[in-house]
């Protein structure tokens, strides 16, 4: 499941409606989850460790005040990833 997926039945389930902060944020750790899946692919074998050095994929910071949906989007990411 894509972390946009399971953050919309989150949302649905708890009665919430998105914004545009949180969809920015969603963006964010898709990017994030596939820089990691493609660099993973690179590096899958010990062959593969040897010759190939890609570059470590960037992270995502995310800042907000209390109850902007912070842990909610970060508890979904490490669901899926």
């Amino acid at each position: 499941m894509a972390v946009r997926e399971l953050y919309q039945r989150r949302l649905a389930e708890r009665g919430y409606s998105a914004d545009a902060a949180q969809l920015r944020a969603i963006d964010a750790l898709e990017r994030c989850e596939n820089e990691w899946l493609g660099y993973l692919r690179r590096r899958g074998n010990a062959l593969a460790k040897m010759i190939s050095r890609p570059p470590i994929p960037r992270g995502v910071y995310m800042y907000g005040g209390v109850g902007r949906g912070k842990s909610l989007l970060m508890d979904g990411f490490f669901a899926t990833v």
